[in-house]
């Protein structure tokens, strides 16, 4: 099926970010959105339940109401999780980290088979794919391409997702839930308000926490009640929040994908088996949409890398491999040293 009508089919079969509602340059480039179009899915979905099990954990909440009760503000704020220790191995992110890294691997399993493909598509049959037989729902059995999870890909997976919740989630507003506790607790405000509002800030971005703040102030000047006013901060507080899974689902899906592709082609040039091949950066074609890649990006078309080496950026400096930025569309395939475009 030709690139245009097969596009055409799957955003009409296919309810697709609207980010993606510009054909692709390539065929690599429209496998590309289709990874990234389910995955993100997944990732977003990931990312707001494991926000929600933080937020409702029962555990939490008592061990905050008990360091309230001492008096100390200091000991509330480590009751949360975004007051004390964040790794894989303390249990209140335990299970945060586990669906996250799930669906980091998921999205570099398929991008590795992409990469493989690509790399074959440049040079032919060095580079093979194992396959497995692996039984369907139905009787019959069906024959799909595997390509392992690398090493070096279950490492990155286990740094990213250690990154992202350290940076991202918890040093996010660390010192805001902080500050905001220890004035509540000199003020005499109750103990269920704090908490309430405290645990319903978990995943949100400072502004985003001002903007909350804002509107409930909105909403008490004017002479909504308490319980409306809670229902319509809750409802305007998981609307941000989804726009932030949204954010970092679509830059971390991108970030996988690049990162499984180029582990496999770090693999096959260690082998020895390679001729020499780089890396071209492939930027979305300019749209009138508000979603039309930036200047920057653009600048970054056609550009090339070594496997294993860097872009040159006159805005990023030197980057490892696409997104630029978040929420960048851009995309990368191989070609053969000194191949003409």
């Amino acid at each position: 099926m030709p690139l245009v009508e097969r596009y055409k089919w799957i955003r009409k079969a296919r309810k697709l970010p609207t980010w993606m509602y510009s054909k692709p340059r390539t065929a690599a480039g429209l496998r590309t959105y289709e990874i990234c179009a389910a995955e993100e899915k997944k990732f977003s979905r990931a990312f707001k339940d494991a926000i929600k099990e933080l937020e409702n954990d029962p555990e939490i909440k008592r061990q905050f109401m008990a360091a309230w009760a001492s008096g100390n503000a200091e000991w509330a704020f480590r009751a949360l999780p975004i007051g004390g220790n964040v790794s894989g191995e303390e249990p209140t992110w335990g299970r945060f980290f586990a669906r996250l890294k799930t669906a980091y691997t998921d999205t570099v399993r398929l991008a590795g088979i992409e990469g493989v493909r690509r790399l074959q598509h440049v040079v032919g049959d060095i580079v093979r794919i194992d396959t497995v037989r692996k039984a369907k729902k139905k009787p019959d059995l069906r024959e799909i391409l595997v390509v392992p999870v690398s090493p070096a890909s279950l490492k990155w997976v286990d740094t990213r997702a250690l990154e992202l919740v350290t940076e991202g989630i918890s040093n996010a507003g660390r010192e805001r839930v902080r500050g905001y506790i220890y004035d509540a607790m000199e003020k005499g405000q109750r103990v269920e308000d704090t908490y309430e509002k405290v645990r319903g800030s978990i995943g949100l971005t400072d502004a985003q926490f001002e903007a909350v703040k804002r509107r409930r102030e909105l909403l008490e000047d004017q002479g909504y009640q308490s319980k409306e006013i809670k229902e319509l901060e809750r409802e305007y507080k998981d609307q941000l929040l989804d726009s932030r899974a949204e954010t970092i689902a679509r830059t971390e899906t991108f970030q996988a994908i690049s990162q499984g592709r180029n582990d496999v082609w770090q693999q096959a040039q260690d082998s020895g088996d390679l001729p020499e091949v780089e890396r071209v950066w492939i930027t979305p074609p300019p749209t009138p949409s508000p979603n039309a890649p930036c200047e920057a990006c653009l600048a970054m078309e056609g550009k090339t890398a070594p496997v294993g080496g860097y872009y040159e950026s006159d805005d990023w400096g030197q980057t490892k491999m696409p997104p630029g930025h978040p929420r960048c569309g851009c995309d990368e395939t191989l070609q053969r040293v000194g191949a003409e475009d």
